[in-house]
């Protein structure tokens, strides 16, 4: 049987001075994934393919918001259903993993806490430390995080599987196959420094410049994205 390769659903980009010297997200899932992946422009087409032709699906982070709905965003939504039914594993990251919120029902909107951003701990549940996600890994994980929204109200479909003070629902699951994590375990220190730097004007609830400082590498980040890989792809 011919290896099936794993999409990546773009749905927005980086700030231009971050991919400058970074590249576009696609280079950073496939670093952290460790194999290349079949790019699809989420906001620009629909998706020709049958999720069927892919072994997982990869929804990217947005500078987009689910709490002020695009004509894109539905479409996106149904191809996250689409897979979820025909038992294709679905990762989505930040924005994405909003989408697989919404997707099932649950509300997306500006969390009341403010903007997170940069690196720092969230903890599993119960149920997250059960999770093939999270295999290998200690119940407080180091993550890069930046994000305005969050996933709200919750429906019996969706299980929370990580959490932190500033935002209820950093991981979830639906069903065997479909996860969602709010950090961004494809960010390297490097990545999350470069962030920082182009969100300054933004960043007002600390000194950024000590966000910078404690910007850092996150290998918990990367085990949850090969975790994907390992525990959902190769197993489908």
């Amino acid at each position: 049987m011919p290896h099936l390769p794993i999409l990546v659903a773009i749905l927005g980009e980086p700030p231009e001075p971050v991919v400058r010297v970074h590249g576009p997200f696609t280079s950073w899932y496939e670093r952290a994934i460790g194999e290349p992946l079949v790019e699809w422009e989420g906001r620009r087409s629909r998706l020709a393919s049958h999720v069927r032709d892919f072994a997982g699906i990869i929804v990217s982070g947005s500078a987009s918001s689910l709490a002020e709905p695009e004509a894109w965003m539905d479409d996106a939504c149904e191809v996250v259903v689409r897979a979820h039914d025909a038992g294709v594993p679905v990762l989505g990251v930040c924005f994405g993993h909003q989408l697989v919120g919404r997707a099932f029902g649950g509300r997306v909107i500006k969390n009341p806490r403010g903007f997170e951003v940069g690196t720092a701990t969230v903890e599993l549940t119960d149920e997250g430390r059960r999770d093939p996600l999270f295999a290998g890994l200690p119940a407080a994980l180091l993550v890069n995080l930046t994000h305005y929204d969050m996933v709200d109200e919750l429906t019996p479909a969706i299980r929370v599987l990580a959490h932190n003070e500033h935002t209820p629902v950093q991981a979830l699951a639906v069903g065997d196959q479909t996860r969602g994590v709010q950090f961004h375990p494809e960010f390297d220190g490097s990545i999350m420094r470069a962030y920082l730097e182009a969100r300054r004007p933004v960043i007002a609830h600390r000194d950024p410049d000590v966000l910078i400082a404690e910007a850092a590498d996150t290998p918990d980040g990367i085990a949850v994205i090969r975790n994907f890989r390992e525990q959902f792809v190769a197993r489908s």
